[in-house]
């Protein structure tokens, strides 16, 4: 019988479909954050809007529905009605806005989220760009047509973004 030395097989197998980088980001930041889920677990499953802000580009609607900030955000390849491609902006796993945003917006929880992302990255679908700060998020969002994102309430809005009001 062989011992194997070095990273399980798992481990290596999934190195070569989906990339060293974003395997370990993502195995890295959703172990922890699926055992406890303590900021997601106090959330309601009705949103509570007064815990995060969807923003978009200025170019963007200021009013959506609910079910199509979700489709925008889950969908493969969503458009904006004028036909510009949506980019979605992620904050980390671990962030409490997040994870209000997946419960209220996506009735998910972040680790489903994440899932669902690794599942489209095996059919060859642009994961949405995780970045560790609000004012990252909202650089991305200012600069790109059709950005697409959430904040914390009250996060100071830099030109180009703006808050977008959310109907059931």
């Amino acid at each position: 019988m062989s011992t194997r030395t070095g990273p399980p097989l798992y481990l290596s197998l999934s190195r070569a479909v989906l990339g060293t980088s974003f395997l370990m980001a993502a195995l890295c930041s959703v172990a922890p954050a699926s055992r406890g889920m303590a900021a997601e677990a106090s959330l309601s499953a009705v949103a509570d809007t007064s815990r995060y802000s969807v923003v978009v580009n200025a170019s963007r609607p200021a009013t959506l529905k609910r079910r199509q900030v979700a489709d925008l955000f889950l969908k493969p390849a969503p458009r904006w009605p004028d036909g510009t491609p949506v980019t979605v902006v992620d904050l980390s796993v671990n962030d409490v806005t997040r994870a209000a945003f997946s419960k209220g917006v996506l009735e998910q929880t972040t680790a489903s989220v994440v899932h669902h992302w690794q599942r489209q990255m095996l059919t060859g679908r642009i994961v949405p760009p995780l970045v560790k700060s609000e004012e990252a998020l909202l650089a991305v969002v200012a600069a790109t047509p059709g950005g697409i994102g959430y904040v914390s309430p009250g996060a100071a809005l830099p030109a180009g973004v703006k808050t977008v009001t959310l109907v059931d």
